[in-house]
């Protein structure tokens, strides 16, 4: 009985030591790595899985440029924006912006699907309608945006003009929320524009962005 209890002292005393070490173990084990590391946001990722696709199509349309209609008459192309009458157009767009929005800054990448036309005046030398989209890069979500432009040369000779619309804001937790923007633009080949708008629940946003437009028919 005496070698068995002194058997039962040497374990205790042995889990006693463990059970002493048992924090150094587990702060060493967590400083090793040993959890599995927090997983990164996905809505990034998809952004920018959704730009380079974007771009990529844009890329491949590139010869629509200098494709307008009527192109096998062996007529020269005027350079977009400058039509010798009214010229429509559907085109594929890439756009990437600064968003600021619930008082942070973000960025997003997405698309643009539009129908216009360019026309010889100057007062209203340009309309279009379309819909586009834009993903966040750090936030969850993104908005649609229903849009209508006009655009004038007047009296700069630069084509420049307004937009507006309504939006709807979409994430993964919250229940899509509807809003409204406006937004100038100018055309330099490229169309850099700066859009404000406010969406409910979430309040006033502003987004400084590029839209890269290429027609991918003309008639």
């Amino acid at each position: 009985m005496g070698q068995a209890s002194g058997v039962h002292r040497h374990v205790r005393s042995q889990a006693s030591k463990h059970s002493d070490n048992l924090p150094h173990y587990i702060a060493k084990r967590d400083r090793g790595g040993g959890a599995l590391p927090p997983q990164a946001p996905q809505g990034g990722e998809k952004a920018r899985r959704a730009f380079t696709l974007l771009s990529v199509a844009t890329l491949l349309c590139a010869p629509a440029l200098a494709l307008p209609a009527g192109a096998d008459s062996g007529t020269a192309v005027r350079p977009v924006g400058q039509a010798e009458s009214a010229s429509h157009f559907l085109a594929l767009t890439v756009l990437g912006s600064a968003v600021r929005a619930e008082g942070e800054w973000d960025s997003g990448f997405g698309g643009e699907i539009a129908i216009g036309a360019l026309r010889d005046q100057s007062a209203l030398a340009a309309w279009v309608a379309g819909i586009d989209f834009l993903a966040y890069s750090e936030r969850s979500g993104g908005r649609v945006t229903l849009e209508a432009a006009m655009g004038t040369r007047w009296p700069t000779g630069v084509l420049i003009g307004v937009a507006g619309g309504p939006v709807i804001e979409l994430d993964d937790f919250r229940r899509p929320r509807a809003g409204g923007q406006v937004s100038l633009w100018i055309f330099t080949g490229v169309v850099p524009y700066v859009r404000a708008g406010t969406v409910e629940n979430s309040g006033f946003f502003v987004d400084l962005g590029l839209r890269i437009p290429l027609p991918v028919w003309r008639w």
